[in-house]
């Protein structure tokens, strides 16, 4: 993807998206699980959010940009 494609937009928009829909969920599913269930069960849904997200970015790391070649200096 480069600067003149028009699904950068779409794309950058669906990112921001699901950040703040995860900003707004994970204190209200986590904290209520802990309140009510005990800490244990909201950190433990904490934890599987994560590996949820893992595995969504190991999924589709293939679809990623390659990195560029980072030139080193000898100084």
């Amino acid at each position: 993807m480069n600067a003149t494609d028009p699904r950068q937009a779409q794309a950058f928009s669906a990112y921001y998206m699901g950040i703040n829909l995860g900003g707004l969920l994970a204190p209200l599913v986590c904290g209520s699980l802990g309140e009510l269930l005990g800490w244990h069960w909201g950190f433990a849904a904490a934890g599987i959010g994560m590996l949820i997200g893992l595995v969504v970015y190991l999924s589709f790391r293939r679809l990623l940009p390659t990195e560029p070649a980072v030139l080193r200096s000898n100084a």
